[in-house]
């Protein structure tokens, strides 16, 4: 499975923490699902292009063994007596989906039919999935002493990196899928925008939190993603207005491609709008 989160450091942040004892282990069935999650769409990626029924079977375990563990979090979170077990499991949850989503969103382009549509219900579920398990770390952020509130914020900042190649990746997809999958797309990408302005707002949080040689890589991860939500604002605004020709998108920090903005490239060029943007929606304001 291919890894989403630029550094090793960003990547502990995300993996769940050894068990201290096999017998006394309540993060235990949160940990084996997501395991079987996590391998489940490693036989999914692999068998897509080759054999699509299996790739579809192997794609309804990995959403059921997530449910499994989303379920299991939820219920460390109602009955844990403390913090630091339910921050562990909140962000087991958040590391699965975003491994989910990054090969979601790579499984859309080499798919077609059923599969291709089970894929993109499996994105939307993940997107929000994610958002709500970094929800709740976000607010349990605050009730934890370092380094715990060190490990959020880098967890939540990790994620948001990811967010340019996100949209850029749903985006894309809509312009080659039929109208049944691109309607889904489109609820995926509105989750994924409103996932900028959160990131914003739980960075924004967390930072005054922490020690302060801990604030540097947050703070640049605030920068980064208060640029992309200052530019989606402005597409906003210049769609909007009429101002941007069909066919054209503005730069979206972080994703490789062809120069826009100054050190910000561009998502995929000749794109056409086969769907509605959501950067008008009020979150963006």
């Amino acid at each position: 499975m291919r890894l989403p989160i630029a550094t090793a450091l960003a990547l502990a942040a995300l993996t769940l923490p050894a068990a201290a004892s096999a017998a006394q282990d309540p993060l235990g069935s949160v940990r084996t699902n997501v395991t079987a999650a996590d391998q489940a769409l490693d036989r999914a990626v692999a068998l897509a292009g080759s054999d699509p029924a299996s790739a579809s079977r192997d794609l309804a375990r990995n959403r059921a063994a997530t449910f499994r563990a989303a379920r299991a979090a939820s219920r460390l979170r109602r009955t844990a007596p403390d913090a630091r077990t339910k921050a562990a499991a909140a962000r087991g949850i958040a590391g699965l989906e975003d491994r989910n989503v990054d090969d979601y969103i790579q499984l859309l382009p080499v798919t077609n039919g059923g599969l291709q549509e089970a894929v993109a219900q499996a994105l939307r579920s993940a997107l929000a999935a994610r958002e709500l398990a970094l929800g709740q770390l976000s607010a349990l952020a605050a009730s934890l002493p370092e380094p715990a509130r060190s490990t959020i914020a880098r967890v939540i900042a990790a994620i948001s990196a990811g967010s340019p190649g996100e949209i850029a990746g749903i985006t894309s997809a809509m312009a080659v899928v039929p109208p049944q999958v691109r309607s889904i797309l489109q609820q995926a990408l509105d989750i994924a925008a409103q996932a900028v302005k959160l990131a914003t707002d739980q960075l924004t949080a967390i930072l005054p939190l922490l020690p302060e040689a801990a604030r540097g890589p947050v703070q640049d991860a605030l920068t980064r993603v208060t640029e992309l939500l200052e530019m989606l604002r402005g597409l906003a605004g210049q769609l909007g207005n009429g101002t941007i020709p069909t066919g054209q998108l503005p730069a979206l920090p972080g994703v490789p491609g062809v120069p826009g903005i100054p050190g910000a490239p561009a998502l995929p060029g000749g794109l056409k709008f086969p769907f509605q943007l959501p950067f008008g929606l009020p979150f963006l304001g």
